[in-house]
């Protein structure tokens, strides 16, 4: 029988919580974006986040690519499960994130315009941040690649179809 344990799932809870992990995320997605409204940064974030999203935006050629390097507990993390009812791009993950990163004059905010100051950081170029780089490689292609409006619908219409799946299965 497996026991839980309460103070650990409340520290990793912390830890996915943090200002400074977003941060993280957000200066790694910066390193493709350079420059970019905050709306694309906000999606790519997203996307970032829910990989399978991600992976079922992506031609069959980068779904190819890119899935061969997310671990299978990654593609059914919470995250990942609760992707249909987690539709807001300016959650409370991005916001605390965007405030590191700006506070820490990591990047600069001008309008409506998010700028990266720091080009990077030697201690990220290891092995260790390899999939950090490689979710927001292909997160800012689809960024770069589709006009915001149409990645939003597109993104809506995954969720949706998700959520209808997921409500569906769930009443049979």
């Amino acid at each position: 029988m497996l026991i839980r344990d309460l103070d650990t799932e409340l520290e990793w809870y912390e830890v996915d919580e943090s200002g400074e992990l977003n941060a993280l995320y957000l200066f790694v997605l910066l390193t493709y974006l350079k420059k970019c409204s905050l709306n694309q940064l906000a999606v790519a974030f997203y996307l970032f986040r829910f990989v399978n999203i991600l992976y079922k935006l992506l031609n069959a050629k980068d779904a190819e690519l890119f899935i061969k390097e997310i671990p299978d507990w990654e593609k059914g993390n919470l995250d990942s499960v609760l992707a249909p009812y987690i539709i807001g791009k300016f959650d409370h993950r991005f916001l605390s994130g965007l405030r590191e990163i700006i506070s820490k004059n990591i990047a600069v905010l001008e309008g409506d315009t998010v700028i990266l100051q720091k080009k990077k950081f030697s201690v990220l170029l290891n092995e260790k941040y390899h999939r950090l780089f490689h979710k927001a490689n292909f997160s800012c292609k689809l960024v770069r690649r589709i006009q915001y409006e149409n990645l939003l619908n597109k993104i809506n219409k995954i969720v949706g179809e998700n959520q209808w799946q997921t409500h569906y299965i769930s009443t049979e």
